[in-house]
């Protein structure tokens, strides 16, 4: 682990310890993750907490995190707010949507593969509308950015359209 890092000392203060794992107490997403405002590759945003600790604490160099579609950073606890680089696994997107479909857990932005057909058919259909895919978003409850993904096929590449 690095030493000096002003990121990690930022993540460090912001956390409390219960068991083993280390909870985010600062800034959430609503979807639950913890948020940290962070510069990397050029860009300053705001960035999954957890995410922003694999990057720092170095343990996982040898992991292309600029690919913001194909590198997952996953929780082995299940606790989307912590922090611990030990509770960490790096996963592919498809990996992660397969094992979101598997044991069927409700997150944000995860459809069954029959879901994906179902809008991949609506907006082919009316794909020429004005805002379409903020209104599929908003029929099917998901951000528009995921909608956008969807049809555009960066996710859900791993289902047979027809």
């Amino acid at each position: 682990m690095k030493y000096g890092n002003t990121y990690l000392e930022r993540i460090y203060a912001r956390t409390k310890r219960v068991g083993d794992c280390l909870i985010w107490q600062g800034a959430k997403h609503k979807q639950g993750y913890g948020l940290i405002r962070h510069q990397f590759n050029g860009k300053d945003n705001m960035q999954g907490v957890h995410r922003v600790m694999a990057i720092e604490c170095g343990d996982f160099d040898d992991i292309d995190f600029t690919d913001k579609y194909g590198v997952r950073v996953t929780h082995t606890c299940g606790n989307l707010l912590c922090c611990n680089p030990e509770h960490f696994e790096i996963k592919t997107h498809r990996q992660v949507m397969h094992n979101t479909y598997k044991t069927k857990s409700d997150l944000m932005g995860s459809f069954h593969p029959d879901k994906i057909k179902e809008i991949l058919a609506e907006y082919e259909q009316r794909k020429d509308e004005v805002g379409i895919q903020t209104k599929l978003a908003n029929k099917y409850g998901c951000a528009c950015n995921t909608m956008g993904l969807i049809v555009k096929g960066i996710t859900y590449k791993w289902i047979d359209k027809e």
